[in-house]
C-alpha cells in the first residue's frame, strides 16, 4: 500500500537539515550577509579621469534621474560619492543598495549601477552606466511600476561565465510582510537575460553570498496572520539552465504544532519512522512552545494530543499492527469523551473505525473521514496557525 499524495503545501516539499548549519537568521544578519558593498577601487583604468565635482541640483522627475546621474559620473566625479548625492536628492533606496560596480559587461571594466526611490513618488528605479571612449552614458534603465520597489543586492558572478550577473529584488509589501521576488540579470549584448528561476516572493528576507551560491534566510514576524515561525535559509545556484532553489535548511522545532507539521511532512513523504518519533514528540516533549491565539495553551495542547494519537493510529493501522491499533483508538475515546477541544478528532476516529473496521482497508475508512461531519472542524483548527504553515483540507486529514 503507497501513501497518496494529497499535500499542496510547499512547507512539505523542503527537506529538514541540521540546524547548526544555519546562519544566526533569527537574531541578526549573518556576518557574510551582502549588505551595501563598497564601491569597487581595482579597475584597470579610470573613465573619465576623476575629479570632484558639485552635486547636482535635484530632477523635478524620476525620468529625469538617469541623465543627471550620467552628466554626473561622466563629469569625473568618483561613483562612491553616489550614496551620498542620493541621500541628498532624498532618493536612497528603502533597503538595499545604492551603488555598485562591476564588470558586467564582459569588457574588463567595471560598470555601475544605482539603485534608487524617488521620495515624492514613491517609485523606483535602477540604471546601469558605462563609460565608452571616455563618456559615461546610462547603458540601460528600468522602472517597475508604481507599486514595487527594489533592493540591489550585489553584482556578481554567479554563472562562472566571467561576468557579473546583477541580483536585486523587486519588493512589493502588504499588511503582512515585504515580499522578494529575486531577479538575476545577465547583459548578453543589448540587454538582460534572466537567469533566475522559481526564486520567491520571499517574506522580508536576509541575503548572503557564499561562492556563486545566494543565500535566502528567512525570519517572519510572528504574527496571528503568519503564524508561529521557524528560521530557514533556502540556497540557489546556477544548474547549467538557470540559478534555482537547490536546498532549504530549516531550524530548529521549537513549537508543538511545528512537531505535528514535521510528522505530517515525513508521513506524506513515506518516512514512517520519522513520522511516528514526531507525533511522538507532540506528546511527550513538555518544552515545545504553545502557539495559537484562538486558544488557551491547555486547550491548544488538547487538540494536538488529539491529532497526534489520530496520526500514530493512522500509522499502526497502515503498518498491519491491529493490536496497536486498537489500543490507540481506545485511548483516543477514553481521553477525548466529553465536548470540548480535541473532541472532533476522538469523533471524526469513530467514523474511521468503523467503516476501517468493516471493510479492512485504509482507503475506505479515510473515505469516510473526508465525508465526516466532524473533518470541518478539525480542519479549521490545523488552519488557524496562519498563512506561512500548511493549509489543510478534509482529504489531508487521512492521506491512504
Amino acid at each position: 500500500m503507497s501513501l497518496a499524495l494529497l499535500w499542496g503545501c510547499g512547507l512539505f516539499t523542503t527537506s529538514t537539515s541540521d540546524a547548526s548549519l544555519l546562519p544566526p537568521l533569527a537574531t541578526a544578519t549573518p556576518s557574510s550577509a551582502v549588505a551595501p558593498p563598497p564601491i569597487a577601487t581595482q579597475s584597470p583604468a579610470t573613465c573619465p579621469p576623476e575629479r570632484a565635482v558639485e552635486f547636482p541640483a535635484r530632477p523635478d522627475a524620476l525620468a529625469e534621474f538617469p541623465p543627471t546621474l550620467a552628466r554626473y559620473l561622466d563629469a569625473g566625479t568618483a561613483p562612491d560619492t553616489l550614496p551620498a548625492l542620493l541621500a541628498a536628492w532624498d532618493a536612497l533606496p528603502l533597503t538595499g543598495a545604492a551603488a555598485l560596480s562591476a564588470d558586467v559587461t564582459g569588457d574588463t571594466m567595471p560598470e555601475t549601477l544605482v539603485s534608487l526611490t524617488d521620495s515624492l513618488s514613491g517609485e523606483a528605479l535602477l540604471a546601469l552606466y558605462t563609460c565608452q571612449q571616455g563618456e559615461v552614458r546610462a547603458l540601460y534603465t528600468y522602472r517597475p511600476g508604481p507599486r514595487y520597489r527594489l533592493h540591489l543586492i550585489a553584482a556578481a558572478d554567479l554563472t562562472a561565465d566571467g561576468r557579473a550577473e546583477v541580483l536585486f529584488a523587486e519588493v512589493s509589501c502588504d499588511d503582512t510582510a515585504c515580499w522578494h521576488t529575486l531577479h538575476a540579470w545577465a547583459w548578453n549584448g543589448t540587454d538582460f537575460a534572466e537567469r533566475m528561476a522559481g526564486a520567491g516572493p520571499y517574506p522580508d528576507p536576509v541575503y548572503a553570498l557564499d561562492v556563486g551560491r545566494v543565500l535566502v534566510g528567512q525570519t517572519v514576524s510572528e504574527t496571528w496572520r503568519t503564524g508561529p515561525q521557524r528560521p530557514h535559509t533556502i540556497t540557489l545556484a546556477w544548474d547549467g539552465a538557470a540559478i534555482a532553489p537547490v536546498d532549504t535548511l530549516i531550524g530548529p522545532t521549537r513549537y508543538r504544532a511545528h512537531a505535528l507539521f514535521d510528522g505530517d511532512a515525513a508521513l506524506i513523504l513515506g518516512d514512517t519512522e520519522t513520522a511516528h518519533a514526531a507525533y511522538q514528540r507532540v506528546l511527550d516533549d513538555e518544552e515545545l512552545l504553545a502557539w495559537d491565539p484562538l486558544f488557551s495553551s491547555e486547550e491548544e495542547q488538547r487538540w494536538l494530543t488529539a491529532l497526534a494519537h489520530w496520526r500514530l493510529l493512522l500509522l499502526d493501522a497502515f503498518q498491519g499492527d491491529a493490536d496497536a491499533a486498537r489500543a490507540r483508538y481506545a485511548r483516543l475515546q477514553s481521553a477525548f469523551d466529553t465536548v470540548g477541544a480535541g473532541y472532533p478528532v476522538a469523533q471524526l476516529a469513530q467514523d474511521f473505525w468503523r467503516s476501517y473496521q468493516t471493510q479492512q482497508a485504509l482507503a475506505y475508512g479515510c473515505a469516510a473521514v473526508a465525508r465526516s461531519e466532524h473533518a470541518r472542524d478539525v480542519v479549521d483548527f490545523l488552519n488557524s496557525y496562519g498563512h506561512a504553515n500548511p493549509t489543510y483540507t478534509a482529504e489531508m486529514l487521512c492521506p491512504f
